[in-house]
């Protein structure tokens, strides 16, 4: 079998990268290419003679078989380096993580420009060279920078004089996909394969029996991701198949930022704060700044100790304030997400959240009608379905959402209780609900009847009279948008606290149009409300049609 040098290998790695270009690129162009990889494979300067003793060597392995970061600041002196900054209690906790034997998924959030990536490769690298882990993947959501990072250790492996100097490496397969290895430390030698969420891990097995013993996974999610329902939980399922597929002491490690409330990450993050996670995904969020840290509140180990920042030694800020200042985040949504692992919904032009209010008690001249789009899911998951009371007080002029749900269904029955036991409990605090409609195309309304009288049967109760419109939302949706851009609209108080108020305001703020929404079901029931209680014109002065006057009627009244 022909060996290739890594050169060699990274050339053919890169050219297959940009094989189009390089077709219509003449000999300057690749000459330039060429120097581009030659400038990359940066030289570090070799141990000196004394260093490169025997007995000096046996010492150096050793304690760097027993310290990570030992063999971090040996093999990647600072000097190395554009810009180093000692590593601190952070990456710690990354190599901690990428050490553990048990067979769970770590999900960690850490901040952009926190070296998270550049640690958890090193030590990829470290477990390869020592054989602390015998069969490592490295995955990302194409195959193309999982590969990337294969040719990239390659590269430190032929680059780095004291790497090559110390472990005299034994190739034995090198390619942009896969490595096996030799070396003084590991003469047993160690595998690694390039994983994406495209290609399957099970059956991923090594010498018949070897499965995999850590799975690192980075870019697994970006901006340019699908973050459609179906996709992240497509994502989700990959990972947990991943996990599976690991041997009875490994580890799945997956390190990225929960950039956005949609993506992959942050739904676990949610499922957390509900009770509902799986006991096999762990997830760790540290903020690029977190009070709560400061002066060593908390503790991770004894050897080290968490600050403010997440990373001190370079980013010495006494407060959040000058924090964001070092770590310049585009605006505040770039940094509560990327930096700070909390992320929030950017509001739409529609109903921007700067216009969100909350009534402080309810006025008793209120008459209200309740409306929803009836939709269920299988198992409760996927879409939700939004139920809005709208009420209206013409002494105070304004809207008040008195009660409001958004929650998935998976059984109309459930819809329609949840549907009259909110409409019987504001008829209890005494909101006049004069009508009540759901939404419903021709086979959406024969559907639903159905539901309806089934449930009435079942229940043996009569059901009050629902009507069933079919409005074109996004041509009323102006009329909704300027009572909500004058601040007529009043939530509950605290509503924006709760997990189902969370979720409808959110889908608020989102809303562009109907058709551009992926989830719409909050602004529809909205703006059908409002168009609803304008056909009943309960949002008119006194409840009543105004009284327009002649203005001879009243010149002649004076006169008499």
């Amino acid at each position: 079998m022909k060996l290739f040098s890594t050169s060699e290998i990274l050339l053919e790695h890169l050219e297959r990268q940009r094989q189009t270009d390089l077709e219509r690129a003449g000999e300057e162009q690749q000459r330039a290419l060429r120097a581009e990889i030659e400038a990359q494979m940066r030289v570090i300067v070799p141990f000196s003679e004394s260093e490169r003793k025997p007995d000096a060597i046996k010492t150096r392995l050793k304690k760097a078989g027993e310290d990570f970061f030992f063999w971090d600041a040996t093999y990647f002196p600072p000097d190395l380096y554009d810009d180093y900054s000692a590593p601190g209690w952070f990456h710690r906790e990354i190599i901690r993580l990428m050490d553990l034997h048990d067979k769970k998924a770590h999900v960690l959030h850490g901040p952009r420009d926190s070296a998270k990536t550049a640690f958890a490769k090193k030590k990829f690298l470290y477990n390869f060279l020592h054989g602390k882990r015998h069969y490592q993947l490295i995955g990302s959501e194409t195959l193309a920078p999982a590969q990337s990072a294969i040719v990239d250790m390659l590269y430190v492996l032929e680059s780095n004089e004291r790497l090559k100097h110390d472990y005299q490496l034994q190739w034995h397969e090198a390619s942009s996909e896969n490595l096996f290895a030799r070396s003084i430390t590991n003469p047993a030698g160690a595998y690694i394969g390039a994983l994406s969420e495209g290609r399957s891990s099970r059956g991923r097995q090594r010498a018949f029996f070897l499965r995999p013993d850590l799975i690192y996974l980075t870019d697994l999610e970006s901006n340019s991701s699908s973050l459609t329902s179906e996709a992240v939980e497509k994502r989700i399922t990959r990972i947990n198949e991943m996990r599976t597929s690991l041997s009875s002491k490994g580890v799945l490690f997956w390190e990225g930022n929960n950039f956005s409330v949609d993506c992959a990450m942050n739904y676990l993050f949610l499922e957390q704060e509900r009770g509902i996670l799986s006991e096999e995904f762990i997830l760790h969020k540290f903020p690029a700044w977190d009070e709560t840290r400061k002066n060593g509140i908390k503790k991770v180990r004894r050897s080290h100790t968490q600050t403010a920042s997440i990373w001190h030694e370079r980013f010495p800020a006494k407060t959040e304030s000058e924090m964001k200042q070092m770590c310049k985040p585009m605006d505040d949504y770039d940094w509560a997400g990327n930096f700070q692992g909390s992320p929030k919904e950017k509001s739409g032009d529609i109903f921007p959240d700067t216009f969100y209010r909350e009534w402080q008690y309810l006025p008793d001249d209120l008459r209200a009608v309740i409306y929803t789009d009836p939709n269920c899911s299988l198992k409760g998951k996927g879409d939700t379905t939004a139920v809005t009371c709208l009420a209206f007080s013409a002494t105070h002029q304004k809207y008040f959402i008195t009660s409001a749900r958004c929650k998935s269904y998976s059984s109309a029955n459930d819809l329609i209780s949840d549907f009259l036991v909110l409409r019987a409990a504001e008829k209890i605090r005494g909101v006049n609900v004069i009508a009540q409609a759901f939404d419903g195309n021709v086979a959406q309304e024969s559907t639903w009847f159905n539901f309806l009288l089934n449930f009435s049967q079942l229940h043996k109760m009569p059901l009050p009279f629902i009507e069933f419109k079919k409005y074109k939302v996004d041509e009323l949706a102006s009329v909704t948008e300027n009572e909500w851009k004058a601040g007529r609209f009043l939530f509950p108080p605290g509503f924006r606290r709760t997990e189902e108020g969370k979720r409808y305001t959110e889908q608020l703020f989102k809303f562009k149009t109907k058709k551009a929404a992926k989830k719409d079901d909050a602004p529809d029931t909205l703006i059908s409300a409002l168009e609803l209680m304008q056909e009943y014109h309960l949002n008119l002065f006194a409840g009543t049609k105004p009284e327009f006057h002649s203005v001879t009627k009243k010149r002649i009244a004076r006169a008499l």
